[in-house]
């Protein structure tokens, strides 16, 4: 019977472990602030200079309302403190995600998507 009560104990106390770590690398990707987002692209490699171009310029448009814009690559190489492909379920790559001071608002792979999203998030205020 003691086996059985520690086997179950081990177990809770890994699922508590791991939706802690969970938690926490979400809390340092969400915005500080409310009203304010953060956009986060994940990528196996360095993004191009087109690439990171794009996203300057939706943050320079949107310049008071995105408060941060974070590029990780992710990989074997990775020095990441969090498993960010399997906390975020990343299957493609570059994965783009908006972050509002709650969690995610958007998740994409199209910068377009982005644009449309904060071009949308204007008229609605």
């Amino acid at each position: 019977m003691k086996k059985v009560f520690t086997f179950f104990l081990c177990l809770l106390l890994m699922i508590v472990g791991c939706s802690s770590k969970s938690e926490k690398a979400i809390e340092n990707l969400v915005s500080s602030e409310e009203g304010e987002f953060t956009i986060v692209t994940f990528h196996k490699k360095l993004p191009s200079g087109d690439f990171q171009d794009s996203i300057g310029e939706i943050a320079m448009a949107n310049m008071g309302r995105i408060n941060k814009v974070a590029y990780i690559r992710l990989g074997k190489n990775s020095d990441q403190e969090y498993d960010y492909e399997t906390i975020l379920q990343i299957k493609e790559y570059p994965q783009m995600i908006v972050f509002d001071n709650k969690g995610s608002v958007l998740e994409t792979n199209k910068v377009e998507e982005i644009k449309s999203f904060f071009e949308n998030v204007e008229s609605i205020e």
